[in-house]
């Protein structure tokens, strides 16, 4: 299966699962023809960029799955980013109480041993 199958593909999926009407709003860089059997592609251009390879690894068999390419997802990534004007998705960064309560927890501050009994005990209470 080629490449440009996959991603039609993947584009199907995409509108099934988002129930939309118009593939363009989502994916601008396809054109796809009135048989839906062959689509045409934008001009690529050749980059350089470095990943975490673990990563990297993980995310590969992901999209494996779906039958895309790193490069059709990291294209996905960007076409997503354009039409967000941003990132396709919310970053959170903890406040500062959040980050201190981080940082007792691995340093084992103010924390309490408790036993088994007593962690069942106390679900059970949270559960009435």
């Amino acid at each position: 299966m080629g490449r440009q199958t996959k991603y039609f593909k993947l584009i199907l999926i995409f509108i099934i699962l988002k129930n939309i009407n118009s593939y363009k709003e989502y994916f601008p860089c396809a054109i796809i023809n009135k048989n839906y059997k062959d689509f045409i592609m934008t001009a690529k251009v050749k980059t350089d960029i470095y990943l975490d390879s673990d990563i990297t690894i993980q995310a590969k068999e992901i999209f494996k799955k779906y039958g895309v390419s790193l490069s059709d997802a990291i294209n996905m990534f960007l076409t997503q980013s354009v039409l967000e004007k941003g990132l396709p998705f919310e970053i959170k960064t903890p406040n500062d109480e959040t980050i201190q309560a981080i940082k007792d927890a691995r340093a084992n501050k103010n924390g309490e041993t408790i036993t088994l009994a007593q962690l069942e005990e106390e679900s059970k209470q949270c559960l009435r």
